[in-house]
């Protein structure tokens, strides 16, 4: 990404080199000599998978590194200021003022036990030293333009009252009411479905742009860059592979790394059906309605929320179906309630047969061992106290599996989702495409005819996404388990399943083969959808040629 002067970009980053301080008792070089440059008002994006150094550079600009890890050469000129030689009082001035920073997860980065209102000007009155009145009202206005309704009660509100869309919007928020020359934005819609991130980058685009505030966008898709950005720098391990307009970086990749990012994006197979007899039924879901309990009141029990009306699936075995929705859709929900973690209010569901509402403790136990569950973040659903062999063979040790044969199994899971040898360590010693196989294995262990797996790459980039996907492709089809996976991004769909499930506001409201929904969409939701998921280029999907 270089510029013809460098005195005409706003910000310029020069042989930048982060390394493991050596007095931690390891030395490694975390960011090669990264030399890049941003326009004023430009939309540039940092790509890469995770562990590239995408992040430590975004962190680095603001002085904002770990503990542990330090710049040991470089410069970083921001609006003629080398920020690299600043006190950290004049950091300070700063941070927020000039650099604005939008985290990956704005639960962690804004306070619970504040309310909003007193978040949001914090920044005012400490850059700016505006009374609280002043503050109040540019909070308000500020609120309204990131399409938040009632801003007041917002203002009064605590972070925990909002979605993640929301709660993100807000972040993005307290960020630009101070007007900054430049935003960082790293990972702000990872863990957002496709329509909240898209209102989400339309947002940033649209308030920068109005502001002429340059956005320096870190993220793992290349969708979202190729909808977004106007040049990309492209991270492998530190070292900077590839730059220039995205355009040309996309549709013509120099590296073979980029071209192995494109390749890992997932892209549509032939689901077409043999005619062969129609496997069992494993999986049927009749007319079910699920509430949520009302807030309670001092006396009087709440008034129950209905979420899900009235579903019906079918899932036979052999067969992946994705169910497809926005964040509270209630899929999740769905997906909870069929191994029996959710109560149902009405109607029935049967796995094998089987109405589970009806099992005693010792057939819900069989049960168990029938239904299995794969959780979105493998590192809050494995116990970091516990070494990876003892959580994967948990669900035998339940059943009475003799230790021998436990042992065996649990090599032979290991050997079939990659990870020969991984049996003695504990979760936080490996990575997060690692951790998701170690929650696959525990669910196949038991060698389920049932696997639910709830949003299982979301928060992994594209090439991790791409081997998750395909283990579990490549374990369905040796195990013959029906999945049912539960998504947002219809990307994946595309690539993983046979059939497809849309869900909106507790309902499904379209269904059929993949190739059928995502070519043909009858429903405006489904539309809107595929409206909103982010595509490369001249891209081979099947959604691709979904009329707009």
């Amino acid at each position: 990404m270089t510029l013809p002067s460098a005195s005409a970009a706003l910000l310029s980053v020069e042989a930048l080199r982060l390394e493991t301080d050596p007095l931690t008792g390891s030395h490694r070089t975390l960011l090669h000599d990264l030399t890049f440059q941003i326009q004023p008002g430009a939309f540039s994006a940092v790509v890469g998978e995770s562990g590239s150094g995408k992040t430590l550079a975004a962190r680095a600009i603001l002085s904002l590194l770990p503990p542990g890890v330090r710049r040991v050469t470089g410069a970083i000129h921001f609006a003629g200021r080398n920020l690299a030689a600043l006190s950290p009082r004049e950091l300070r001035a700063v941070r927020g003022a000039s650099i604005g920073m939008v985290f990956q997860e704005p639960m962690s980065s804004l306070n619970p036990a504040i309310t909003v209102g007193r978040q949001l000007i914090e920044g005012l009155r400490l850059h700016r030293g505006l009374p609280v009145h002043e503050c109040r009202r540019r909070a308000c206005t500020m609120l309204e333009r990131v399409r938040i309704q009632d801003p007041e009660r917002c203002l009064n509100a605590y972070p925990h009252e909002f979605s993640g869309g929301m709660r993100q919007r807000i972040m993005l928020a307290s960020v630009l009411l101070l007007e900054p020359r430049l935003l960082i934005a790293d990972e702000p819609t990872t863990a957002l479905d496709t329509l909240s991130q898209r209102e989400v980058l339309e947002l940033i685009t649209e308030l920068t742009r109005n502001a002429n505030i340059a956005t320096l966008l870190i993220t793992h898709d290349l969708g979202v860059v190729a909808r977004y950005a106007e040049e990309v720098i492209v991270l492998e391990r530190g070292h900077l592979r590839e730059s220039g307009p995205t355009a040309q970086v996309l549709t013509e990749p120099a590296h073979p790394y980029t071209r192995r990012l494109l390749a890992a994006r997932p892209h549509a197979r032939n689901h077409a059906s043999t005619q062969t007899p129609e496997p069992p039924v494993v999986l049927e879901v009749e007319n079910v309605s699920i509430n949520y309990p009302g807030k309670r009141r001092l006396l009087r029990a709440g008034v129950p929320k209905q979420i899900v009306y009235g579903v019906n699936i079918s899932l036979r075995e052999g067969e992946i179906v994705a169910l497809v929705g926005a964040s509270g859709s209630g899929k999740s929900t769905l997906g909870r309630a069929i191994l029996r973690l959710k109560n149902v209010a009405g109607g029935s569901i049967r796995v094998c047969g089987q109405d589970i509402a009806s099992l005693a403790p010792e057939a819900y136990r069989r049960y168990r061992a029938q239904a299995q569950l794969i959780f979105q973040d493998p590192y809050s659903s494995l116990d970091p106290r516990i070494r990876v062999a003892d959580t994967i063979g948990a669900p035998l040790r339940v059943q009475g599996v003799p230790k021998n044969e436990r042992q065996k199994r649990v090599e032979t899971v290991l050997e079939q989702v990659g990870l020969t040898g991984f049996g003695d360590r504990f979760p936080h010693q490996m990575s997060g495409g690692q951790r998701q196989r170690v929650a696959i294995a525990r669910a196949i262990i038991s060698r389920p005819k049932l696997v639910v797996a709830d949003e299982p790459v979301s928060a992994l980039d594209m090439t991790i996404q791409a081997q998750v996907l395909t283990l579990l492709q490549r374990l369905q089809s040796d195990y013959g388990f029906a999945c049912l996976f539960i998504t947002h991004d219809l990307s994946v769909v595309a690539q993983i399943a046979s059939h497809v499930l849309v869900m909106s506001a507790g309902r499904i409201v379209e269904r059929g083969p993949t190739a059928d929904v995502l070519c043909r969409p009858q429903h405006d939701y489904t539309r809107a959808l595929l409206a909103a998921t982010p595509l490369l280029p001249r891209e081979g999907s099947i959604i691709s040629d979904t009329p707009r």
